[in-house]
């Protein structure tokens, strides 16, 4: 049995429109339980270049990822008709219609083409977003077990082709002649952030979830007066995963508290010399430019990946020995499970209330339209949770109501007692500030109902 737990939202890339992420990660939450992580990240992108950039990949592949996607993308397809076509061919095809000085055979726009405009085809990559992120092309282009993908068919850089005919159709090739660059080569001193795969030496990526879950262990250098200075305006959130369980990966908690620029890893030392010194430094403030302050661990281990999940660790526990932190009150998350007050039907008897039970009576089938409307008005309200009650809803109508918050910058997740999300209850939810939660707990004499607060004196 594989793990189910991991985090699908941690798979958005920087600039990646709203549209490209939401039908990636429809796929991804709609086939998470069938799949293990790996294997289903590299499906998603097979998916997306298919579906956006025309790739052509082995029969089964292609067979396989079209029954995947066929419920994914059968709205987004539709939504699609009668906008411009682009025309993908092989390049051996796109040589030969050249060299004859004829158009592409009949038959190849219904083949190879995909229903997007032109300014949705990135010309300089087979990737989301502006580049791919460190690793990629190994990670999600090749890295499909067993027969699923031909190893040497991963998407290439497209090129266009100039036809000398005026009203030829434009036609773009996946080139296999680019040269390479040399990946091998590393500096012996980098500084790297945490969404990097960083460690070259690492053969396998069959990496369980045990792997960022390391026990700290004693810092290599002092890191005491920092902490307590991060300590003096700094909280600590420990987050719910999307399925609602408490997040336990060290990494991911590090990158959830200091996203972006906030945070820097720092490596010193080589393979000859028996492995790597790894500092985490960070920067509480965000937006700033001011390279991270605050060293708050520090470790040396034989790999650069081994390093930053034994600093990520040991950051950890520094933080929760000097930092009021908070995590999620079992009570109200259940770990994962449904809480009495859903599995009961409680309503909620404040005044003003917060939160909402929603039924098919309140609500109707939910459309995209519908769900924005939802959203809006519970935006407006003093409500800050809103729950959809997993029997009342289809899998898609949940899928929409997860991906329409994020337009609204809302939180989501999804909870209940069987493994399928079309079993599970799915609830909405406004995200809060950590600091916002210090004063609530405070106000309420230490306690809170969605969270745990340890508070330590300044």
């Amino acid at each position: 049995m594989f793990n189910t737990s991991w985090d699908v939202d941690r798979y958005r890339i920087e600039h990646e429109s709203d549209e490209h992420w939401g039908l990636r990660r429809q796929f991804m939450v709609a086939h998470k339980e069938k799949y293990p992580e790996d294997r289903l990240v590299c499906l998603t992108q097979v998916f997306f270049n298919m579906e956006f950039l025309g790739c052509r990949y082995p029969h089964k592949t292609m067979e396989l990822v079209n029954r995947l996607a066929k419920e994914v993308a059968e709205e987004f397809r539709e939504s699609r008709k009668g906008r411009l076509k682009r025309t993908f061919v092989g390049a051996q095809d796109a040589a030969g219609a050249k060299a004859k000085g004829s158009k592409p055979p009949l038959g190849a726009p219904e083949r190879f083409a995909t229903d997007v405009p032109g300014d949705d085809v990135d010309q300089g990559s087979c990737f989301v977003g502006s580049k791919p992120p460190l690793g990629a092309l190994e990670r999600f282009a090749t890295d499909v077990r067993g027969d699923d993908v031909d190893q040497g068919s991963a998407p290439k850089r497209p090129r266009v082709e100039k036809g000398n005919a005026e009203n030829q159709p434009e036609i773009i090739t996946l080139d296999d002649d680019k040269p390479k660059p040399d990946v091998n080569k590393k500096s012996q001193s980098d500084i790297i952030t945490l969404d990097d795969d960083d460690d070259e030496d690492d053969d396998d990526d069959d990496d369980n979830d045990n792997d960022n879950k390391s026990k700290s262990v004693p810092d290599t250098k002092d890191v005491t007066a920092d902490a307590k200075e991060l300590a003096k305006t700094f909280v600590l959130m420990i987050p719910p995963r999307t399925n609602s369980m408490t997040e336990q990966d060290s990494v991911n908690i590090i990158r959830a508290n200091f996203p972006g620029n906030q945070m820097s890893l720092k490596f010193n030392g080589s393979k000859e010399e028996g492995g790597w010194t790894c500092e985490l430094w960070v920067n509480p403030t965000a937006g700033s430019k001011q390279k991270p302050p605050f060293c708050i661990a520090s470790c040396f281990k034989p790999t650069q990946r081994e390093g930053k999940q034994q600093a990520s660790a040991n950051a950890v526990a520094t933080l929760k020995k000097f930092c009021t932190y908070i995590e999620p009150n079992p009570t109200w998350f259940k770990e994962g499970r449904t809480p009495d007050f859903i599995e009961k039907r409680i309503p909620c008897k404040k005044n003003p209330r917060s939160y909402l039970i929603m039924t098919k009576k309140d609500t109707g089938h939910v459309t995209p339209q519908v769900a924005e409307m939802l959203l809006t008005n519970f935006q407006k309200s003093s409500n800050e949770d809103m729950f959809f009650i997993d029997t009342e809803y289809n899998e898609k109508e949940k899928i929409q109501l997860m991906n329409s918050s994020q337009k609204f910058k809302l939180g989501f997740r999804h909870f209940g007692s069987k493994k399928q999300l079309k079993d599970h209850h799915v609830c909405i939810y406004k995200e809060k500030p950590a600091a916002e939660v210090v004063e609530e707990a405070r106000k309420w004499g230490g306690k809170h109902p969605k969270f745990l607060v340890t508070l330590k004196k300044p």
